[in-house]
This record gives structure tokens, C-alpha cells and sequence, in this order.
């Protein structure tokens, strides 16, 4: 029943693809790690929040020259920032940002202040670009000259939006008082100016920051989505953090510090959400999703054989721990680690009593076929009681795998030659690159 449904749900003109996207955008949580990049960021923030805002004061102050639109923009980052905390993170923040600058601090302490604000700018590119599987991020010159018009055309931006909105306050004053009507549409377009850059940041972030292609619409649909998400949550952290008596109790008079704390976290945690949900709708215009299952298990299957290949390379005399070819690899060495303790029950290969690992027989003497039974061995996958439903599937795949067979009959030493015809077999380094098998093993990475 439910599966009918959800088929004539999925029947729907673009259903299917909302489906795919809300499935992507649900695996991300648990793909991605966003909580603990979140709170990566979280730190990194308080780290370089200061100099951040020092740069970008110094940049207003420079191109407008007007005191304005510096007090407007302080205001309005001072009160994103102090949600719950009151005026107590406004003067503190206001008394930092006013001593970081060129005259108080000279040009190699602005350096310092500039590199910081910097280094956040290249973290959050860098999170964003594993959410989108970034294969080749850009050059460190690339990268300066972006985060050098985020810092000089980002305040501009800001100050001009925010000025629009200061002005629409003032009409408001102006000419409020005698039309009720006047002063209510004022009011609403106040409030629509502000959350208007709300979104429009967000949608500047998604755009431009990850080092992928990134659809207009797709940025624009998660920033409105995450901009939402955003005021709605400050709405209901300011109401929550005014109740929370008992953590002036515990922590005095630095109390307001979990509480910032918890809102950076908040904030980055909606960010990066909202990143991957822009990922999710570009994604979901591709082709029909693969199983999960199927896709880790053809990772499985190429990574124990890469691991096997790298071991076949790299072994000269001596045998070759899983370190060396946990760097070869560029993957963690738990993951090399349990490859070749599958490799090991497999018997294609055998540890060394001083440690390390060595092929059990000749690379001339071990196919294609024996590395990936290793692979799809090690899944691990629960066993279940023999019934006449199983006992027929069995069958049928045990005669795909014979059809299979030929063309994974290939002996490990003659893909080798194969593939790396310059390179002769136990020549190259440690440091080498191992050959490409599939592009499924650049998703493994640290």
C-alpha cells in the first residue's frame, strides 16, 4: 500500500527530482560531518572575528569617509552577532574593533589582522568544497584574489544595503507621525530590507565561494531556504537565552560567552546546511540516484584492489606497512589497515612477523576477479538462512559472476603493464602516484 503511493507520488511532474534532492541533502548530515565542520568554524570565528570586522571597518571608513554608514554597519553586525547577549558583546566588540587599526596596530600588525581574516575566508571555502566534492580547488592566487574582493566589495555592499535601510528609518520618523498607514509600510520595508540582505548574503556565499559551478537558482533557492531558517532562529534564540537564568548563575560574568558561542554554532551549522542543499538541488538534475549500498560497495571492491596494487609498488625487499600506503593514497590509515586485513583473510596477502604486509603469492598469480571477491567479502554483510528465494537468487548470480569472469581474469601484473607501460613492476616509489582504477576511489578521502 505504501508502496503504491509512493510511486504515484514520485508519478508527479518533479517529484521525482524534489525526492532525489531531499535525499541528498538528508545524506549530508551524516556525509559531510556539517555538525563538527560547524564547529571547526565555530572556533576559527572567535579566532578571527575581530580582524574580520577591523578589515572591513577600515574599508568602509576608507571608501565612504562617512561616519554613518561605519556606526550603521557596526550596529547591524553587532546585533547579528549579539543575539541573546545583549549590549554586553556590542560595547565589547566595539572596543576591540576601534583598537584594531592601522595607527594603533602599524602595517605588519594590520598584516597579521589581514592574514587572519584570510585564513577564515580559505576554511569556510574549504567546507564548502567537500560538500561539493571538490576534486582541484583553485590556486592560492585564485583564492587572494577572491577573498581580496570579498573584503573590498563586501562592506561596500553591506554599508549601501544597510544604508538604505537607515534611510527608510529616517523616512519613517519624518513622516510617520501623520499617516498611520505611511508609517506601517515603512515599518514592513524596514524590516524587508534587512532580511533582504540576509539573503542576499547567503546567496553571495553560494554562488561564489565553492570552487564548482553553482546554478543561479540553486544558490538563490538555499539561500532563501537558509536565510529563513536563519531570522527564524534568532527569533527563537533570543526568546530561549533571555530564560536561561541559570547560566548567569554558573558562569557570572562571562556568561554571555556560551551564549555567543552557541549562536556562531547555530549560525554556521544554517550555513553550511543550506550549502549543502544548493549541492542537492544541482545533484538532483543528474540521472536517477544508485543505491547507497551498491555505490560502497563498488568503493569497497576498488579501494581493497588499489590498496593491493600500492602494496605490489611500493614492497622492494622489505615488507610495507599501512602507513606508507595510508600516504601513498592520501586516505586515513584505519581504512588502508582494514583493506589489507581483508586482503589477509582472503589469503593474497600475509603479515610480516616485524610488522607490515607482503603479497602471499606473485602479482602473476592473483587476478582481477580474487581482489574484488576480497572486496565485496569485506562488507561484512549479515548472513541470513538458506530458503528457496535465496537459493535461486544464488544461482543467478553465481552464473552472472561466471559471465563475469573473463573479463576479470586478468592477472594483477599484467593490469599493471597494462595500465603503467612506462613504469616496470616494483620500481617506483613510495611517493609515486598509485594508477587510476575508478574515479568511485576519489570519494574516499580523509
Amino acid at each position: 500500500m505504501l508502496r503504491e503511493v509512493r510511486e504515484r507520488v514520485l508519478a508527479v511532474p518533479g517529484a521525482r527530482r524534489v525526492y532525489r534532492a531531499a535525499m541528498l541533502w538528508l545524506g549530508g548530515f551524516r556525509g559531510e560531518i556539517i555538525a563538527l565542520r560547524a564547529s571547526a568554524l565555530t572556533y576559527l570565528t572567535l579566532l578571527s572575528l575581530v580582524p574580520l570586522l577591523a578589515v572591513i571597518y577600515s574599508v568602509i571608513d576608507l571608501v565612504s569617509g562617512h561616519a554613518p554608514f561605519h556606526e550603521g554597519v557596526q550596529k547591524y553586525v553587532n546585533d547579528q552577532l549579539g543575539i541573546g547577549a545583549g549590549a554586553a558583546i556590542s560595547v565589547t566588540l566595539t572596543e576591540f574593533t576601534s583598537k584594531a587599526t592601522v595607527k594603533t596596530l602599524g602595517a605588519i600588525g594590520f598584516a597579521v589582522l589581514l592574514f587572519s581574516s584570510l585564513s577564515l575566508l580559505w576554511n569556510i571555502e574549504s567546507a564548502f568544497n567537500h560538500i561539493y566534492a571538490v576534486k582541484q580547488a583553485r590556486s592560492p592566487v585564485q583564492r587572494l584574489l577572491k577573498y581580496w574582493a570579498f573584503l573590498t566589495l563586501g562592506p561596500v555592499l553591506l554599508s549601501t544595503s544597510i544604508w538604505v535601510t537607515w534611510k527608510i528609518g529616517q523616512m519613517q520618523e519624518a513622516h510617520g507621525h501623520g499617516h498611520a498607514g505611511h508609517s506601517e509600510i515603512l515599518h514592513v520595508l524596514a524590516a524587508l530590507s534587512s532580511v533582504a540582505i540576509t539573503y542576499a548574503g547567503f546567496g553571495f556565499l553560494y554562488k561564489v565561494l565553492p570552487s564548482a559551478r553553482v546554478r543561479i537558482r540553486s544558490a538563490l533557492s538555499a539561500a532563501f531556504v537558509a536565510g529563513t531558517a536563519w531570522e527564524l532562529a534568532k527569533f527563537v534564540f533570543a526568546a530561549l537565552s533571555t530564560r536561561l537564568v541559570q547560566v548567569h548563575k554558573i558562569y557570572g560574568s562571562v556568561a554571555v560567552l556560551p551564549i555567543v558561542l552557541s549562536w556562531i554554532y547555530i549560525s554556521w551549522l544554517i550555513c553550511l546546511s543550506g550549502c549543502r542543499f544548493a549541492y542537492a538541488l544541482d545533484a538532483s538534475r543528474k540521472s536517477e540516484l544508485r543505491s547507497p549500498l551498491l555505490i560502497a560497495a563498488e568503493a569497497r571492491e576498488v579501494f581493497v584492489a588499489r590498496v593491493f596494487l600500492a602494496l605490489v609498488k611500493m614492497r622492494r625487499s622489505s615488507p610495507v606497512r599501512a602507513g606508507p600506503i595510508a600516504r601513498h593514497l592520501e586516505v586515513p590509515r584505519r581504512l588502508v589497515l582494514e583493506a589489507l586485513r581483508a586482503l589477509e583473510a582472503a589469503e593474497i596477502v600475509v603479515e610480516a612477523k616485524r610488522g607490515g604486509f607482503v603479497p602471499a603469492r606473485e602479482a602473476s598469480r592473483v587476478s582481477i576477479a580474487e581482489l574484488r571477491a576480497a572486496g565485496r567479502r569485506s562488507l561484512g554483510f549479515p548472513q541470513q538462512d538458506p530458503d528457496a528465494t535465496g537459493e535461486a537468487l544464488s544461482r543467478v548470480f553465481a552464473t552472472a559472476e561466471q559471465a563475469a569472469e573473463g573479463a576479470l581474469d586478468e592477472s594483477v601484473e599484467a593490469f599493471l603493464r597494462r595500465v603503467e607501460k612506462p613504469a616496470p613492476l616494483g620500481v617506483l616509489e613510495q611517493k609515486d602516484t598509485p594508477p587510476a582504477i575508478s574515479p568511485v576511489i576519489s570519494r574516499i578521502k580523509p
